[in-house]
């Protein structure tokens, strides 16, 4: 087994989030830091991308779906994304970081939630 770990940094997404009503009347941005670890060793060894995880693929499905669903809590989004991560065959363990960035910019950078999942 060779573990490696895949970043996906900053990946955007818009979907309504929040347990306010004016929260719930207006999309908002979000940021993902994802962290996926897998075993890399036949990617390692054959050099071909068939055999490695497809972070792109994933990507495009995080955006996807969040952007299809609504949710009030943050802890909620941020657990649905490592769902998505799990439900593949090769993740070990993941970790996401979601930024929620709108209703706090006139004070903060961002508030987040961060999760850690493991098999």
């Amino acid at each position: 087994m060779k573990l490696v770990k895949a970043h996906v940094k900053n990946l955007r997404a818009s979907t309504i989030i929040g347990a306010y009503d004016w929260e719930k009347k207006q999309v908002q941005n979000v940021l993902m830091d994802i962290e996926v670890e897998y075993d890399a060793k036949k990617a390692i060894e054959t050099d071909d991308v068939k055999n490695t995880f497809d972070y792109c693929e994933l990507s495009q499905e995080i955006i996807k779906k969040t952007e299809e669903t609504k949710f009030e809590l943050l802890e909620k989004l941020v657990d649905f994304v490592a769902d998505i991560i799990m439900a593949h065959e090769m993740p070990v363990s993941c970790k996401v970081e979601i930024n929620k960035i709108d209703p706090v910019k006139d004070f903060a950078d961002a508030v987040s939630i961060t999760v850690e999942r493991r098999r």
